[in-house]
């Protein structure tokens, strides 16, 4: 911290109004436009005012908050449980966006299995007309009849399995959060 009060040239206990005085005056000092000497110094020194400049102004932040803190009397343990609850919060937040994405992908899930069956009311429609026409279309109507259900079955047993697996692991989760497995 010496190091960055002497580069804008004030004592340690400089306050904030002290060091933002400090840095605009040396700044116009060294500004490469108005600077009369070598500009690449300039700029090197207006950089490092700047970088001294940020450096005590975090410090100071630092210093007042800690001060305060100790003056209102947060001790760790309080802070540590503010903490634990923000994170708690965001952890549930993350949590809530999960189940509505999944929400909205049952549903989209639902209606499309909706204009699957839609779709073989038609294609059955379609083939007893067939059938009724031709005798000899039997044969085929009742292939795609089992095909169209086998693929149904199939669908309706990936979508379960991805929303049991899904459930499984929101509930492993909230168990590992609970138990500080994660935070």
């Amino acid at each position: 911290m010496k190091k960055y009060f002497s580069i804008l040239g004030l004592s340690k206990n400089a306050n904030y109004q002290e060091i933002k005085n400090a840095r605009n005056n040396l700044l116009k000092k060294y500004h490469p436009d108005h600077y009369q000497g070598d500009i690449e110094y300039a700029k090197k020194k207006s950089a490092e005012i700047n970088d001294a400049y940020e450096k005590l102004v975090n410090y100071i932040n630092n210093k007042n908050l800690n001060i305060a803190e100790n003056k209102s009397g947060i001790n760790n343990k309080k802070f540590k449980k503010k903490q634990r609850i923000k994170q708690e919060n965001i952890f549930f937040s993350y949590i809530k966006s999960i189940y509505k994405k999944i929400k909205v992908w049952l549903k989209n899930k639902k209606y499309e299995i909706h204009l699957n069956k839609e779709n073989k009311k038609t294609n059955e429609q379609k083939i007893k007309s067939e059938v009724k026409d031709n005798k000899n279309k039997t044969y085929i109507k009742n292939t795609i009849i089992e095909d169209e259900r086998a693929k149904e079955l199939k669908d309706r047993k990936i979508l379960d399995v991805t929303i049991s697996f899904l459930v499984i692991l929101l509930i492993v989760l909230v168990i590992m959060f609970i138990t500080g497995a994660i935070s």
